[in-house]
C-alpha cells in the first residue's frame, strides 16, 4: 500500500498500480475477515475506492480495444469540456419555512387535514431531529445548490439539437445517476433513455438551464418539466411516510465493478 501512495503525483502510474492493488489476494482475504452477514467492514470501503480509481485504467483498455473493433465511430471524435452553469441559490428560510408547512404544499388541496398526522408519523419514525434537519438545510453554507452532470449533458444535447450517436438518446457517466437525475431524465419530452439509478437524494440538487434558449422558452421547459418530477416526488415522499419506511443506509453512488470484470 505504501509503494503505490508513493505514486500519487503520477496520475498514469498510480491508477495502473492501484488496478493491480484490487486484484491482489490478500486484500480479499482482509475484506472477508473483516465483513459480517449485516455489514461490511471498513476495509470493504476501502477495496471500494482502490476499485474505483483502478477502474480508470480499465476503462482506458476498453476504449482503446473498442476504437481498434470500431474504427469508424470514434473517427474525427474529439473531446469537448462543457463549463457546468453556476451555482444557483436555495431561497432562504423565512416563517412559512419548516416542515408542517412543506407537507402541507405538497398535499392535494382536499387533503390538507392529514398533515398533523403525516408529521406525527415522520418525526416518531425516524428517530432523530427531523424539523432541526429540516431547517438545517436552509443555512448560509448549505444554500447553493449544484446541476449534475448527466442532465446538463442532456439539456445540452437537447437544447442545441446535437444528434445522438446512432439515435442512442443515452447520457453517459462514470456514476449511477441520483434520484433526481434519474426522475429528471425519466420526463424528459425528448425521450431520453433513463440511466441507472443508486437512488441517493442529494438536498442541492437543481435542474439545469438552458442558457442558449430564449427565456420565454427555457421557462416553459422547465416549469413543464420538473412539475412532473415534483409530482412524482411528492407521491414517492408521501407512501414512505404512510407505509412507515424506516431509515435507510446510504446505497454507495458508485460501483468498482469488481466482481463483473475479473
Amino acid at each position: 500500500m505504501q509503494s503505490v501512495l508513493a505514486l500519487q503525483n503520477d496520475p498514469s502510474e498510480f491508477c495502473e498500480a492501484i488496478y493491480g492493488l484490487d486484484c491482489h489476494p490478500e486484500l480479499d482475504r482482509v475484506v472477508q475477515a473483516e465483513s459480517s452477514v449485516m455489514n461490511d467492514s471498513n476495509w470493504a470501503q476501502v477495496r471500494h475506492c482502490i476499485g474505483r480509481i483502478g477502474m480508470w485504467h480499465r476503462k482506458a483498455a476498453i476504449l482503446t480495444t473498442f476504437s481498434s473493433t470500431f474504427p469508424h465511430i470514434l473517427n474525427g471524435a474529439t473531446c469537448q469540456h462543457l463549463k457546468v452553469p453556476k451555482a444557483t441559490r436555495l431561497p432562504e428560510a423565512d416563517a412559512q419555512t419548516h416542515l408542517t408547512g412543506a407537507l402541507k404544499r405538497m398535499l392535494p388541496a382536499d387533503q390538507k387535514h392529514r398533515v398533523t398526522q403525516l408529521y406525527d408519523v415522520l418525526t416518531q419514525l425516524r428517530g432523530f431531529d427531523m424539523e432541526g434537519s429540516f431547517l438545517s438545510s436552509f443555512q448560509e453554507r448549505k444554500l447553493n445548490l449544484r446541476v449534475h452532470a448527466e442532465v446538463f449533458l442532456a439539456e445540452y444535447f437537447c437544447s442545441n439539437k446535437i444528434e445522438f450517436l446512432e439515435g442512442d438518446r443515452y447520457v453517459g457517466c462514470s456514476k449511477a445517476s441520483c434520484y433526481c437525475c434519474s426522475l429528471y431524465l425519466r420526463y424528459h419530452p425528448d425521450n431520453l433513455v433513463v440511466r441507472p439509478s443508486h437512488g441517493n437524494v442529494w438536498r442541492k440538487w437543481c435542474p439545469p438551464l438552458m442558457a442558449e434558449e430564449t427565456p420565454g422558452v427555457q421557462a416553459k421547459h422547465n416549469l413543464d418539466l420538473m412539475n412532473k418530477v415534483i409530482a412524482h416526488l411528492r407521491r414517492d415522499v408521501l407512501r414512505e411516510i404512510e407505509m412507515k419506511v424506516p431509515r435507510r443506509d446510504r446505497v454507495p453512488d458508485s460501483s468498482s465493478a469488481v466482481s463483473t470484470w475479473r
